[in-house]
C-alpha cells in the first residue's frame, strides 16, 4: 500500500499547475507514493468557452510540467470548466 506524498508536494503541484497559461484553478488533487513512484490524478479548471483542443492543451502543458519536475511520476490532469460562482468543488458541494 502506498502513502501521501508530504503537504509541500501537493503545493508544488498547485504552483506548477497554476504556473500554466490557461489553468484557472486546480482541485481533486490525489498522490500515492508507492516505492519510488508517485501517481497523481487531478483536475484543472479551464475558462469556459474554449475548445475542447485548448482545454487539451492547458492539460498536456500541466502534464509536461509535473512530469519535468519529478522523475518517476505518474500523472493524469482532466479538464474542468471553469465554475462561474467562484466557488470552489468542496463549497459548491457543501448543504446550503
Amino acid at each position: 500500500m502506498g502513502v501521501s506524498p508530504e503537504p509541500a508536494f501537493y503545493d508544488h503541484i498547485r504552483d506548477l499547475a497554476l504556473s500554466i497559461p490557461g489553468c484557472r484553478n486546480v482541485h481533486n488533487v490525489n498522490a500515492e507514493q508507492i516505492g519510488g513512484q508517485i501517481r497523481l490524478g487531478m483536475h484543472v479548471e479551464v475558462g469556459r468557452g474554449i475548445t475542447i483542443e485548448e482545454a487539451d492543451a492547458i492539460a498536456d502543458a500541466v502534464h509536461d510540467a509535473i512530469c519535468e519536475a519529478y522523475d518517476d511520476i505518474w500523472v493524469v490532469v482532466h479538464a474542468d470548466p471553469e465554475r462561474g460562482d467562484g466557488a470552489t468543488p468542496a463549497q459548491a458541494a457543501a448543504p446550503s
